[in-house]
């Protein structure tokens, strides 16, 4: 998803782009794919000795498309995380019949457009109400740093909209990606999986927030009783006193639920 995403906003940029900037970016492609794709060669080796495809993924190829939780803990008791001796009875490294297992194509040739987007739709709201139930620090951490990130450019609009322009393709991709995977962990949350999702996509925005505080106030004195301080670092103090304070308010629940131990 993230090539995808990447290729996308690269064939953007070729419409928009100059003829020695397209030359660039014609390079670049090919660059970032085996960049992507040499580290994890190993990887795609064992999956087509295994399952006759380098990219076999049994997330994306079945359990995503089961309709209900008993449908996806019967698809994980086969085992096809790790081979397909349980549906491959001949040896001939194919699916014996296809049909019985969930797919994208059977999942669409059975439901109609209004059952997925409900789907969709019930999976969102439950993930976003389950990881603000489950990990309400975390979401209140993001909101404080939006904030600072908002007063930053407001009190530094020249420079943070000369951003904006100079970094409007990386953050059309991270934007692109991260609406995408809303929707996809959303359509998973449907089949009972837990908000560690949304809670990993979730710290994206918050390193962008913290990235954009730093680029505009790094440099930017204030004075306070006669004496001069940097505004980043006072307004990190106060954040990291505001998050000790919710960290010692949950740690002993946390620790007398036994919750680091999982």
């Amino acid at each position: 998803m993230a090539l995808a995403a990447a290729g996308g906003v690269m064939g953007l940029q070729l419409i928009f782009a100059g003829n020695k900037r397209r030359i660039a970016i014609l390079i670049a492609g090919p660059v970032m794919v085996l960049g992507y794709m040499v580290p994890i060669s190993p990887y795609l080796y064992t999956s087509y000795k295994t399952f006759g495809n380098p990219l076999y993924n049994v997330q994306s190829m079945y359990y995503m498309w089961a309709t209900d939780v008993d449908d996806k803990h019967d698809m994980q008791g086969m085992g096809l995380d790790r081979s397909l001796e349980s549906v491959d009875k001949d040896g001939d490294g194919k699916v014996d019949n296809p049909d019985e297992l969930p797919s994208a194509r059977k999942y669409f040739r059975e439901h109609s457009l209004e059952s997925i987007e409900r789907r969709v739709e019930r999976g969102v709201v439950m993930m976003f109400n389950n990881a603000l139930a489950e990990y309400p620090p975390f979401f209140v951490m993001l909101l404080l740093w939006g904030a600072l990130m908002l007063m930053a450019m407001a009190v530094n609009w020249e420079q943070a909209s000369l951003g904006l322009l100079k970094w409007k393709w990386e953050l059309l991709y991270v934007a692109g990606l991260m609406t995408a995977f809303c929707y996809l962990f959303g359509w998973f949350t449907t089949l009972k999986v837990g908000p560690r999702l949304v809670n990993s996509i979730s710290l994206v925005p918050l390193l962008f927030c913290m990235a954009v505080v730093h680029g505009l106030l790094k440099d930017m004195p204030v004075r306070l009783a006669g004496r001069t301080f940097s505004l980043e670092k006072l307004l990190i103090a106060g954040f990291l006193v505001i998050w000790l304070g919710f960290t010692a308010l949950h740690l002993a629940d946390d620790l007398n639920g036994g919750y680091f131990a999982g």
